[in-house]
């Protein structure tokens, strides 16, 4: 028991974003991994322990706290023990997905990811194959455009439903 106990605590936890945004005239959005952009509201998590290799993407030390809390982002296509495990494999969202696809993940030491604040840039695919990129999600209203190509509108909007799962 004590074997497993100390397993759990040096294990990172990680969290994965599925999302699923309204797509109309468009055959795919994309988010470009590293250019994009990823703002997070975050809660304190209790158990602390120490990183073996020092590289994090967001670091912070909570008041109080001994130790600093940080995000390390997973590339897509990046080999990982966890995603392995839950047979989760980071995608574009497409046209034809119902549901919530995954698109981020990320190892989290002290935090946890409780909102995310869809901002951008990201890319949307055309049905016609143009890539249109700096989608962005932050100003107030649906990402519009026209595609020449195919003649027709294209929109993402702005109320985009997700959730974080821990792996």
């Amino acid at each position: 028991v004590a074997a497993s106990v100390a397993a759990s605590l040096l294990h990172m936890p990680t969290f994965v974003l599925w999302v699923k945004a309204e797509l109309e005239g468009v055959k795919s959005l994309s988010f470009p991994f590293p250019s994009t952009t990823w703002t997070f509201d975050v809660q304190q998590e209790v158990e602390l322990t120490d990183t073996k290799d020092g590289v994090a993407n967001f670091a912070l030390k909570f008041p109080g706290d001994k130790r600093q809390s940080h995000v390390k982002f997973l590339a897509p296509g990046e080999k990982h023990k966890e995603l392995e495990k839950h047979k989760v494999k980071l995608r574009a969202q497409t046209a034809d997905d119902g549901d919530l696809v995954p698109v981020l993940a990320m190892e989290c030491r002290g935090l946890e990811p409780i909102k995310w604040h869809p901002t951008g840039p990201y890319e949307a695919e055309s049905e016609s194959g143009v890539v249109f990129d700096g989608v962005r999600l932050d100003e107030g209203d649906d990402w519009c455009d026209y595609d020449e190509k195919a003649e027709a509108s294209m929109t993402v909007g702005r109320e985009v439903r997700y959730e974080f799962r821990r792996l």
